[in-house]
């Protein structure tokens, strides 16, 4: 498992700012650049601002009918790794 710590951080500008973390078990560094995103619910999942407690298929993001907090065990069309999918998407890729 990683285990990270950081480094440095630069504000580059009011929309940038550069990152520089390590890896305390190999010591290996890492950099990058994160960009401010002036609408941050674009990089969501469709449903993760709206809680109705349904959750949604991950492929074409339709709410499915599986409720969010139920285990992933007792789920119909779930694959574990990939997500909650809608039986539609779910019969594309088995069927």
């Amino acid at each position: 498992m990683k285990n990270f710590e950081l480094v440095q951080v630069h504000n580059r500008s009011e929309t940038e700012t550069e990152v520089i973390i390590r890896d305390k078990n190999s010591f290996l560094a890492y950099g990058g650049i994160l960009k401010k995103y002036d609408n941050p619910k674009s990089v969501y999942p469709p449903d993760y601002f709206e809680d109705d407690g349904m959750g949604s298929c991950v492929l074409c993001s339709k709410e499915t009918d599986v409720p969010k907090d139920q285990h992933i065990d007792l789920r119909k069309y779930y694959i574990e790794g990939v997500g909650q999918l809608c039986k539609k998407c779910f019969d594309k890729i088995y069927k």
